[in-house]
């Protein structure tokens, strides 16, 4: 399904709805403006066959009262979300973009990647990203823009058949009102937290980086994280994990 640059796409509930209960894949390109209204979502996208694919172009801005983008992929594929416009959630409890690859059950899911370019920002009343891959494989959020939630800029879960766990920020703020950047991994893989440039703020924690299973967690950072309550960054390695490291090459933490 591909949405052209000059269309726009309204919805009392959704501005698209794409259920795939079959045995392929599912594609959504937008490229202008789409909105879901009273208690919707913009995009919804899911997923039983092979991969799930939501791609969003700069010239594009994508709104609902729930979500922004809702992309659940409970087949055998990987989950990609990829975003440079605008997307915003305008309810009070809801989610920018809300990703989840894989369900525990089914082992189903083989990676999640959710990308934002620089020339996008992503808010949600509750989160402006979540990432949740409850499959395998590896889980990397790629951040460049403005992304903002009244509970966490992003929140990241890999679960315990998964491997690695990334987040980088290249630019751009991310800010939440309790997290900045709230990340857990139970796979067998490391957590990477990497800060080239730009803001990290939330209340509670600037950076909360906590590995429960048995890899290693690695924060570097360059720009500037501040929480405004209790940590800058918090670091947690349970006893089955590996090394932690933080490293901070420029910036101020605080």
């Amino acid at each position: 399904m591909t949405q052209a640059a000059a269309s726009t796409i309204t919805g009392a509930a959704y501005g698209i709805y794409a259920a795939n209960t079959g045995t392929g894949a599912t594609s959504v390109s937008s490229a202008a403006a789409i909105s879901g209204a009273s208690g919707g979502t913009g995009i919804y996208a899911t997923n039983a066959g092979t991969g799930l694919t939501v791609m969003q172009a700069a010239t594009g801005s994508i709104t609902g009262s729930t979500n922004g983008i809702y992309a659940v992929n409970t087949g055998m594929g990987a989950t990609s979300v990829t975003t440079a416009g605008t997307i915003s959630e305008t309810g009070t409890g809801g989610y920018g973009v809300y990703a989840i690859n894989g369900t525990p059950s089914l082992g189903a899911g083989t990676g999640l990647t959710v990308t934002q370019a620089a020339t996008g920002s992503i808010s949600g009343g509750a989160y402006g990203i979540f990432a949740s891959n409850r499959g395998t494989g590896a889980t990397t959020v790629t951040t460049a823009g403005a992304i903002a939630g009244t509970t966490s800029g992003i929140d990241v879960y890999s679960g315990k058949a998964t491997t690695d766990v990334t987040v980088t920020q290249s630019a751009g703020s991310i800010t939440g009102g309790s997290n900045g950047i709230f990340a857990q991994n139970w796979g067998s893989g490391d957590l990477t937290i990497d800060q080239t440039a730009g803001s990290i703020t939330g209340s509670s924690f600037g950076i909360y980086a906590g590995s429960y299973g048995t890899g290693a967690t690695a924060i570097a950072t360059a720009g500037t994280v501040k929480a405004t309550n209790t940590y800058g960054i918090k670091a947690y390695n349970a006893s089955t994990a590996t090394d932690l490291t933080v490293t901070q090459t420029a910036g101020a933490i605080s």
